[in-house]
This record gives structure tokens, C-alpha cells and sequence, in this order.
């Protein structure tokens, strides 16, 4: 949007973008020609009316942001720039104004401030760090959190040298980390890797999930990831481990030890069956041979 203005701030020459920008629906071009800038604008403030006086006394101002509050009431977000404009004979003939319009891109800035600001609280509260590896530059940029995690002081986006995250991990693991991150550039999408590394408060176990990114040719330039330290959840699993082994062996044991009782018992009853088979065996037995000696004292009396 441009206004050209005389040295009594009358308009010389308007852009319809100006028009627009303004939201003058009332007025065209021609109508705006030969019309104060005061009258058309009869609330501009006296800072403003005051900026009017020193560009006409030669000096140049510029904004980047500035909060501009039309007519009706509603607000819009301007970057402009007020300058002198000269005659030929090097007399100051009035002033230039260009402005554009940035609302669109003042509130995306604020969405993006606004959502990098929840990533960061939410990578707080989960205890998580990102980093972006741009693989043609072989730069490395890790967030607030993941300086801290790794013991290091926040570099506010300073790129991180590739051997300073090499020289953390762990060398039993390196081998293996290597591996993932070449199949994952040659044909993967995304991938989790277990590592540890070592960090000045001990060793500690890291779960990484990196998404490559390609371009059109499908060449791999960047990689995303997160990193998360799941040392206690690690520790955790192997307790679980130990103690469900401990779980079986003592389960093994007591079966062992019943299956054992349950014997013992099956030989018992068995020698009692035995012993009352005996039992009953040696009263019959016992009942025959009275009838015996019986049958042979009868016989005995009978001879002599």
C-alpha cells in the first residue's frame, strides 16, 4: 500500500492497495486526491501527527511490526516506512508512505511460537529430548532438553558437532547403532533403536525413534528423532525378569516337592495294603492251623 502526501499532508497520489488496507470502502482513488490525511483520519494520535512533522523535516522512519487500529474498530498487524520526497529543486515536497499488511504471518509466527512452546513443555514433562540431523550439512541440532539430559548447558540452537553424540554412546553399542542408521537411509522410514550412553552421572539406557526424511530423488537429508532415557524402565524389566525366573524356580521346586510327597504317600498306602492283605492272609492262616491241631489232638486221643 502507498500514499504520496504534499507538504500539507494532502493526498498527491493513493494505491488502491491503500484503499483497501484502510478498509476506506467510502472512498476511490479520485476521491482520496486533493483530501487531508487528517480529515480522512481525524483520530490519529498525536505521536503520529508528531512522526508527520519530523519526515517532513527530513528524516526516514521504519517499523517492522506495528499495531495498526482502523476506523471501524478492528486491528491489523503493519510493517511500514514513512520517507520524504523531494522536489527537483531539493526541497522537501511531502512524504512517502508504503505499508504492508503481516497479520497472516504475525499469527503464524505466534501459532508456531505457541506450539514450539507446548513441544517443549510437553518434552519436559515426558522427559524426552529432539534433535534434527540435516545429513547434507552434517549438522546436528538438539533441543534445550536434550543438552540437558546428556549433561550439557542449553546452546540455543547452535549445531552440535556428529561426534560429540558418537563420542556418548556407548562403544559396545556403536556397532549396532551404525548398522540401524545405515538401513534406515538406504531404505526405512522410521525406526527405534535401544542404546546406552555414557553420561558424567553413569550409564544410562536411551530409547531412540528417528523418522528419515527425503527428497524428491529419494535421497535421505534429514533425520528427526527423539531420545528418551529409559534407564528406571529398564532397571525395572529386569527386576520383572529376575523375578519371574525366581517365580519359576520356586514354582519347579514346589511341584517337585509335591510330586515327591505324592510318592511317599502312594508307597505308604501301598505298604498298608500290603500290611492288612498280610494281616488278613495270617488270621486265615492262623484259623486253619487250629483246625489242624485241633482235628490232630482228636486223633492223638483217639490212638492212644
Amino acid at each position: 500500500a502507498i500514499a504520496m502526501l504534499d507538504s500539507e499532508m494532502r493526498y498527491v497520489a493513493v494505491s488502491h492497495r491503500f484503499i483497501v488496507d484502510r478498509r476506506l470502502t467510502n472512498h476511490t482513488v479520485q476521491s482520496l486526491v486533493g483530501r487531508s490525511h487528517y480529515e480522512v483520519f481525524p483520530n490519529l494520535p498525536e505521536q503520529r501527527r508528531a512522526l508527520h512533522r519530523r519526515t517532513l523535516a527530513g528524516e526516514t522512519f521504519s517499523v517492522e511490526e506495528d499495531l495498526m487500529v482502523l476506523h471501524d474498530g478492528k486491528k491489523d498487524w503493519i510493517r511500514w516506512q514513512m520517507e520524504p520526497w523531494w522536489r527537483p529543486d531539493e526541497t522537501i515536497g511531502g512524504i512517502l508512505v508504503s505499508s504492508e499488511i503481516i497479520t497472516a504471518r504475525k499469527k503464524a509466527e505466534e501459532a508456531l511460537a505457541a506450539s514450539e512452546s507446548l513441544l517443549r513443555l510437553s518434552q519436559e514433562a515426558g522427559q524426552i529430548g529432539s534433535w534434527d540431523w540435516n545429513l547434507e550439512s552434517n549438522e546436528v541440532r538438539w533441543s534445550d532438553f536434550q543438552f540437558r539430559q546428556f549433561g550439557f548447558v542449553p546452546a540455543a540452537g547452535e549445531p552440535v558437532p556428529i561426534e560429540v553424540w558418537r563420542s556418548l554412546v556407548s562403544s559396545d553399542d556403536l556397532p549396532k547403532l551404525d548398522r540401524a542408521l545405515r538401513s534406515l537411509f538406504e531404505c526405512g522410514e522410521s525406526s527405534e533403536i535401544v542404546h546406552r550412553i555414557n553420561l558424567p552421572r553413569g550409564q544410562r539406557w536411551f530409547l531412540s525413534r528417528v523418522h528419515v526424511r527425503r527428497n524428491e530423488s529419494g535421497k535421505a537429508v534429514h533425520l528427526l528423532g527423539i531420545d528418551m532415557d529409559i534407564t528406571e524402565r529398564r532397571i525395572l524389566e529386569d527386576n520383572l525378569r529376575e523375578l519371574n525366573r525366581t517365580l519359576e524356580n520356586r514354582v519347579h521346586e514346589e511341584v517337585a516337592a509335591r510330586e515327591a510327597a505324592q510318592s511317599r504317600l502312594r508307597q505308604s498306602e501301598q505298604m498298608q495294603s500290603i500290611g492288612q492283605l498280610t494281616g488278613g492272609v495270617a488270621h486265615d492262616f492262623n484259623n486253619l492251623l487250629t483246625v489242624i491241631t485241633g482235628t490232630i489232638d482228636i486223633l492223638a486221643d483217639l490212638v492212644a
